[in-house]
């Protein structure tokens, strides 16, 4: 019970009590945009979101709250606040995690690849909303 408390009391101090109120409140389908986001990349990194909010994490885990933050903010329009309840990072990581991405230089093969898998879930992304119509 403690643990629900410190979230809201996180999540109020981040984006106040309307966006918190909300937030808790079910959509009415529970396949929104964000959700589908969350879900391929976890899913293509073989991770679960639990994980990726942990402190300590590895360059996969990395790379997948990257991306989702990435993705989140580009193409479900979420603010760096919002993702950062999503995350359980702060607006500064979140904005951090955006301009890697954004900046990428494809000159560089990992970035090149980076750029590659983010051109690949935003494609993902675009039949989805196209499906959805």
């Amino acid at each position: 019970m403690i643990k629900v408390i410190r979230a809201l009391e996180k999540s109020i101090t981040n984006v106040g009590v309307d966006k918190t109120i909300s937030n808790l409140s079910v959509p009415d389908s529970s396949d929104s945009i964000a959700d589908y986001i969350v879900s391929v990349v976890c899913k293509d990194f073989d991770v679960n979101l639990n994980l990726i909010k942990k402190s300590r994490k590895t360059s996969t885990k990395k790379i997948a709250a990257h991306i989702i933050s990435y993705l989140l903010y580009y193409q479900a329009n979420l603010t760096q606040s919002e993702i950062g309840v999503i995350l359980s990072r702060s607006k500064a990581s979140v904005n951090r995690y955006i301009n890697q991405l954004h900046y990428l230089d494809t000159k560089f093969k990992h970035q090149s690849e980076l750029k590659e898998k983010l051109e690949y879930f935003e494609k993902l992304i675009k039949e989805h909303k196209n499906n959805k119509l």
